[in-house]
């Protein structure tokens, strides 16, 4: 029982990082992630993830992500570090039963519930289970260099070696442009005060914060994002940003939000009903409440899974974004993209690294297909050429682009 209460403290010492959260958001730093200052129900939404619960447990990914922990192994621990594993198993539960028990509950713990985490960017949520992985492992090397009277202990270095070796090109990040490419040459095709509603917070949203809060970039944008907008706070952090699109439509911010909070708090869903429409009216008033002062933007994703948030105006792809107009553009006056833009784009979209390159090749070559697309619709044959020839250049497995070039020629 001593031992226990002894145990208490720096546990509770440990949880007290936790206050950091709220102490800070009380001064409503520019970015406050959650406003979990506002009360206790939503420290423990922010705390506990809830948002994210979604994606555990639904079994979705269950298989894909036990093949990928079991491939990721030989990385972390290095490939002669499997001869180490083994070894070091069998002496640890030889040596300390205790120890090596606790080990396994970490690494199992740990392995159970990130496999069960329906998502794509999972490695990291395995680094307790290979963080375990590595410390057997040593138990290994020990028990060899032991047998061997500490002959070959340098030969430990050659672990971190093997592993620079295998990762360094993963691992990599000096040529990692293509969300910085994609972010400013999207945002650069923006008119000024531009306003921009948009869900790819992976491609471009969170880079575009950055670019905009610390380097000062396109200080005149707006960037309304979509799915942060179903989270009670970003109301209150769209409203402290920019309030005069607040007002302008504060009673549809209102209705939504009043639901929202239902919603938040886990209310039957039939006390909300409403909720959507109340959704899509919101974007609905920021766009009519603008559109005849600031052009308004949408991006693809959009169309694609909010079509109603754009619906009764006419659309116009511009770069890498659409333009909702009142009345049909001219294009008379139209510029291609400047050939140089994506060049370093285009370059790095041959290797991609991972599911979020591949994510973002693919977005960039379906913006010159619709570019290409829309051109050929307005008889623009030259213009719609050109994009689709930058849509095979981006992603050369892109089928509609090159189906769409062949039947112009």
């Amino acid at each position: 029982m001593k031992q226990t209460l002894l145990l208490i403290l720096p546990f509770l010492l440990g949880l007290s990082l936790y206050l950091y959260l709220p102490l800070r958001a009380s001064g409503e730093p520019l970015l406050n992630w959650g406003w979990v200052h506002r009360g206790l129900d939503e420290f423990l939404f922010h705390v506990q993830g809830k948002q994210y619960q979604i994606w555990m447990f639904s079994g979705e990914r269950l298989g894909e992500n036990m093949v990928k922990f079991f491939n990721l192994i030989p990385y972390q621990v290095s490939f002669p570090g499997l001869i180490l594993l083994i070894i070091g198993f069998y002496q640890i539960f030889r040596k300390n039963y205790l120890f090596a028990s606790f080990l396994t509950i970490s690494l199992l713990s740990c392995f159970f519930y990130a496999v069960n985490y329906s998502i794509h960017d999972i490695d990291a949520y395995f680094s307790l289970s290979f963080i375990t992985l590595i410390i057997i492992s040593v138990f290994g090397f020990d028990f060899i260099i032991e047998k061997t009277n500490r002959k070959y202990v340098y030969l430990a270095i050659l672990l971190p070696i093997i592993n620079l070796a295998v990762n360094f090109d993963e691992a990599d990040q000096s040529d990692r442009y293509l969300v910085h490419d994609y972010t400013k040459n999207l945002v650069s095709g923006l008119d000024s005060n531009a306003i921009i509603i948009s869900a790819q917070w992976d491609y471009w949203n969170s880079a575009f914060w950055y670019f905009q809060n610390v380097e000062n970039y396109r200080k005149d944008v707006v960037l309304v994002e979509k799915e942060l907008m179903r989270r009670t706070w970003y109301p209150l952090q769209f409203q402290k940003l920019n309030p005069e699109l607040y007002e302008k439509c504060r009673n549809q911010f209102e209705l939504y939000k009043s639901d929202l909070e239902k919603f938040e708090k886990g209310f039957a869903p039939a006390t909300y009903p409403a909720i959507q429409n109340n959704f899509i009216n919101l974007y609905k008033c920021l766009i009519e409440s603008n559109i005849d002062k600031r052009p308004v933007y949408i991006t693809l994703d959009i169309l694609q899974t909010e079509p109603d948030i754009a619906s009764g105006y006419l659309l116009k792809p511009v770069g890498m974004a659409i333009r909702l107009y009142k009345s049909k553009p001219e294009i008379s006056n139209d510029k291609l993209l400047d050939n140089k833009q994506f060049d370093r784009f285009i370059s790095l979209a041959s290797k991609p690294k991972s599911y979020l390159d591949s994510g973002i090749i693919s977005v960039v070559s379906m913006n010159f297909l619709n570019l290409a697309r829309y051109y050929e619709n307005e008889g623009q044959t030259d213009y719609s050429k050109y994009y689709y020839k930058k849509a095979l250049q981006v992603l050369p497995s892109n089928s509609t682009a090159r189906i769409g070039l062949e039947n112009l020629k």
